[in-house]
């Protein structure tokens, strides 16, 4: 389990939020909305462990982050984040063995088992055809599927994740939602930025939302809701249910 407490958020200048308490949980599937500059990337650097909060503190596993040796967290713990830091000049298949790093021992040899993981890994995201093709010259949908299936071979308990629908047409928004879906059914925790509203009640089973000076965490059937986004984008909403779940568009 994933446990933030009382945290505050900041970056220079600004306090973005204060008192946010959180808990994740074995297969729950949690959605964070809010608006631009809102605090959603620097909390999920935080949850991470790639930076620290103002205040407060986030334990995995009832430890700090930092008590984890890196190796050790990243066999727990996946992050997905908004751009890549560096460019990659390899191959698809080669990006997404990065993936297998934690599992490595040593300088070893990969082995066939990771082979096996990032295969099943792109296929999963629709890129199985796609192994020999070199990363660079893919487009920005192609690229942020291989970016999640490296995610996938990776295979950690908990998947934090930056905005994994940006450059995805709509037919891969959905296949990649009842990807993290399914993860979360099998008993991983998954949290995912989202600006897509669209998808909040559909796949989501609880929500955090971040507003300016307020938040609200819980199940996504207590708290989404026309009156809650509309609130949280100052935007006029409006629910439409059906037998699938619940879809949230702007009534504009």
């Amino acid at each position: 389990m994933l446990r933030a407490d009382r945290l505050t958020l900041a970056v220079p200048g600004r306090t973005l939020c204060r008192e946010l308490s959180l808990a994740l949980q074995p297969g729950q599937c949690w959605c964070v909305l809010g608006r631009n500059g809102a605090g959603k990337t620097t909390l999920l650097h935080a949850l991470a462990g790639l930076s620290s909060p103002a205040a407060g503190s986030v334990c995995l596993d009832d430890r700090p982050l930092d008590a984890f040796p890196r190796r050790d967290l990243a066999k727990k713990t996946g992050v997905l984040l908004q751009d890549d830091a560096q460019p990659f000049w390899g191959t698809v298949m080669e990006y997404v063995l990065l993936g297998r790093y934690p599992h490595r021992h040593g300088l070893a040899r990969l082995h066939a088992e990771d082979e096996a993981a990032a295969k099943s890994a792109l296929a999963a995201m629709g890129m199985g055809d796609a192994i020999s093709r070199a990363f660079s010259t893919l487009s920005g949908g192609e690229r942020q599927r291989v970016r999640l299936a490296a995610l996938l071979a990776q295979s950690p308990e908990l998947y934090l994740l930056d905005e994994p629908l940006q450059h995805l047409d709509l037919a891969h928004q959905v296949e990649t939602l009842n990807v993290l879906r399914h993860l979360a059914d099998q008993g991983k925790t998954v949290l995912a930025v989202l600006h897509e509203t669209a998808w909040a009640g559909r796949f989501f089973d609880h929500a955090l939302l971040l507003g300016e000076d307020w938040h609200e965490a819980g199940p996504a059937a207590d708290i989404l809701g026309a009156a809650s986004l509309e609130r949280l984008y100052r935007c006029p909403m409006e629910e439409v249910t059906t037998e699938r779940g619940r879809y949230f568009i702007p009534r504009v």
